[in-house]
This record gives structure tokens, sequence and C-alpha cells, in this order.
């Protein structure tokens, strides 16, 4: 009852017209609820019957909406006298029906993964750290996380286990990442985001960045990105932004100038196909570089572009797989900075290799 509350006044239980669209309510509650569930995973151990059962069963609930979401579609039906007939069916939407049943099993395989760390499968125990000890241990850049204790070299069937547990957390990194990028890709840009943005490109990047994106190959701009020095994740997440409002403003320009294109006299017609290939050739290589900085850092945080669109989105299907794909990401994440964590203190690193 109370869950259905939230849902139908949208978190404003005042009864007044301040509440949340579903979807953005249905979002943050998946959010609360990873939150709330696991906290910060200070150490790799199983989370216990009662968690994994609380969550699942709450989880449920919250997808419960997101099941009801169906279209009509195209089915061939047999009749009687075996001939077929096509009809139109009630089928969940097909991107629910293809993700969610990846994201509940990616769920469930890291409860696997965190199980297997007890004292039948993977015995490694661990240790307060102190902030004393950040200069000296291995990963002490996070010092409040527990340390591993680990017998130096591994024995060969520790280390075996290991290396699966790395390659199955990889696989559904992967994954929840490519999900997560997918379904923001697909929610709408708000109009006021678009309205926010300046008229010239350069105002963001600068004149010479800008024009090297538009005129340089994408080979050259994939170079002038592996020479910035990048400092941590809220640095790339503001190149990333920067990467993507600039694609925003020349896709504008862009479909502009293809919309003059009937107007444009023949003596023209030269300068208007150069200028379209530059900006066409100047929102491809932002968009790229983008990709490439998201793959390389997944832990940089979410742009003021992909806030914007998760904040104003009002399909529930897409907020819904976007929070969940996050929040797997996020345990995911954290599953693999202990792992490495562990091969650090082993002096396996080696492990970590594809």
């Amino acid at each position: 009852k109370a869950f259905m509350s939230k849902i139908v006044l949208g978190n404003d239980f005042s009864g007044g017209t301040n509440g949340d669209s579903p979807a953005l309510t249905i979002s943050l509650a998946i959010t609360n609820l990873a939150s709330a569930t696991f906290g910060q995973l200070n150490r790799l151990q199983p989370v216990g019957k009662a968690v994994e059962t609380k969550w699942k069963k709450e989880i449920e609930w919250l997808l419960l909406p997101v099941q009801q979401i169906v279209v009509l579609e195209p089915v061939v039906k047999i009749l009687p006298d075996g001939s077929s007939v096509e009809v139109m069916q009630q089928q969940v939407r097909k991107d629910i029906r293809l993700m969610l049943p990846q994201l509940l099993a990616c769920d469930s395989a890291l409860f696997e993964i965190m199980a297997r760390f007890c004292e039948e499968d993977i015995k490694i125990s661990w240790k307060k750290s102190q902030p004393g000890q950040q200069a000296s241990s291995a990963g002490g850049d996070q010092w409040w996380l527990d340390s591993p204790v680990v017998p130096k070299p591994l024995p060969s069937h520790l280390a075996a286990e290991l290396r699966h547990c790395i390659y199955q957390t990889n696989d559904i990194l992967s994954k929840a990442r490519e999900m997560n990028v997918d379904v923001i890709s697909r929610m709408k840009v708000p109009p006021s985001y678009l309205s926010s943005l300046p008229d010239n490109a350069a105002q963001i990047v600068g004149k010479e960045v800008s024009k090297m994106l538009k005129k340089k190959s994408t080979k050259d701009c994939e170079a002038f990105l592996a020479k910035c020095e990048i400092l941590d994740g809220l640095q790339v997440s503001s190149m990333i932004g920067q990467f993507q409002d600039i694609a925003l403003i020349w896709d504008g320009k862009l479909q502009a100038t293809l919309k003059k294109k009937a107007d444009t006299k023949v003596s023209d017609m030269l300068m208007f196909a150069k200028d379209t290939k530059d900006l066409e050739r100047g929102k491809n290589n932002a968009i790229h570089l983008a990709q490439i900085l998201r793959l390389a850092h997944p832990e940089a945080p979410q742009t003021r572009l992909e806030t914007s669109q998760i904040k104003e989105n009002l399909d529930v299907g897409l907020s819904a797989l976007e929070a969940l794909s996050r929040v797997l990401e996020g345990r995911a994440s954290a599953i693999y900075a202990h792992l490495k964590r562990i091969c650090q203190h082993a002096d396996a690193l080696h492990l970590l290799s594809p």
C-alpha cells in the first residue's frame, strides 16, 4: 500500500501538484532500495539469505508496473483447419521483454559471486584498514575499505576461482553498462536543456578543439584524447558532458542546414555540402570521444545531460531499466574493485588479464 501511494502521489504526500512523475518515482525507488540494501561493500562476503530475499521481493514489487507495459504486435495464429492468419496480440514491450530478464539474471549472478567468498569456496580473511596505512597498502587510496589477507603466492585452486569470478564480474559489468548507455540514448533530450546550450561549440571547448573535431579524422581525435591528462572521475564526467553538448549543438545546426537545402542556390551548393560535412564529422567525432571516455572510465558520474534526461523522462519502462542497470553496474564495479585489491595484495595482477 505504501509503495502504491508513492507511485500515485509521486512522493508528494501533501496531495499537491509537486509530485514526481511515476517514471522518476520508480527510478528513485530502485536507487534508494539498492543503497539501503547493500550500502557500501567494504569486503567480499555472502550478503545473507535475509538480505537477498528482501531485495528480490522489493525489486519485484517495483518492477510490477513495468511488466504491465504492453504493445500490440502481429503474430501468426494457426486455425483448426490448418490455415494460418495474422492477428494482433498484446505482448510486453520489446525492450523490456529483452532487457529485463538479462538484468535479473545479472542480479542473481552477482549474488552467486558474493556467495563464493565463504569458508567452503574462496577462503579469504579481511581486516579493518586504518588511515595511517593509506600510503603503504595496495589500493591505499581507499583506506576505508577492508583489506584482504591472502597468501603469497596464491594456491592454484584459489587463483582459478578468482579468475573465474573476475571473468564473470567483467561480463556482468559490460552487459549492465551497455544496456544503461542504450537506455539513456533512447530518452528524449529535454527542450529546456537544449535551450540552455550556447550557440557556438567553441564557447564550450575552445576554437582549436572545435576546429579539430570538425576537420580532423577519428584517429587524430583519438590521438588528441590520449594526450589529455585525466585526474579523476569528475574531470572525465565534465569532458564527456562537453562532448555531448557540442554534439547536440552541431546536430541542431545540421538539421537546420538540411532544412534550408531546398532554398539553396546552385552556386551555393558546394559551400552547403562542405558545411554539412563538417558539422556531421564534428558531431560524430564528439559522440565517439564521449563513448571512449565512458568505456575507459566507468566510475565517472553521470553528466548533466544524462541526469536531465533521467529526471525529465516520462517513460516508466526506460526509467526502470536505466535505474536497475545502473545499480547493477555499481555493484559489479564494487566487486571488481575488491577482486583487483585481492590480486594486488597477492602480487597476482596477471589474473586480471582477459
